[in-house]
C-alpha cells in the first residue's frame, strides 16, 4: 500500500484508511473507488446538490452547474500525463468545458506520440 494524502489531509491516515481507496492502474475509461470517492467530495465542496452536478460553482468561470451543463470532476493533470485521482488534482468544471479540454488533451497527446517516433 502506498502512502497517499488522505481526504483529511494527513498522510496514511488510519482513521479514513480503506483498502479500496488505494489507486490502482486502470483501463482506459474506467474509474475506481478512489476516484469516485474523491469526485463526490469535490462536487460536495463545490456546492453541488448530491448526485446531480447542479448548483455549486465552476472553477473556471464561477457560474453554477445547470441541467444542460452540470459540473463534473476534471483532472488538472490528465491521467495519461501521469496525474492521479487525488483531490488536489481534481476540480469542478462544466461538462461543456470538460469536453473541450478533454478533446484538446487527446489532440495534444496524439501529436506528442507522433513526434516521439
Amino acid at each position: 500500500m502506498t502512502n497517499r494524502a488522505c481526504i483529511c489531509g494527513a498522510v496514511d491516515c488510519q482513521r479514513h484508511r480503506r483498502r479500496d481507496w488505494v489507486q490502482k492502474p486502470r483501463l482506459a475509461g474506467s474509474y475506481g473507488a478512489f476516484y469516485q470517492h474523491n469526485r463526490q467530495i469535490l462536487l460536495r465542496r463545490a456546492g453541488c446538490r448530491p448526485g446531480t452536478g447542479l448548483g455549486g460553482a465552476c472553477e473556471i468561470c464561477g457560474k453554477p452547474g445547470v441541467p444542460g451543463d452540470p459540473l463534473q470532476a476534471d483532472h488538472i493533470i490528465a491521467v495519461m500525463d501521469g496525474g492521479g485521482d487525488e483531490l488536489v488534482n481534481l476540480r469542478a468544471i462544466h461538462k461543456s468545458e470538460h469536453a473541450r479540454r478533454t478533446a484538446h488533451q487527446g489532440h495534444e497527446g496524439a501529436k506528442r506520440r507522433k513526434n516521439s517516433r
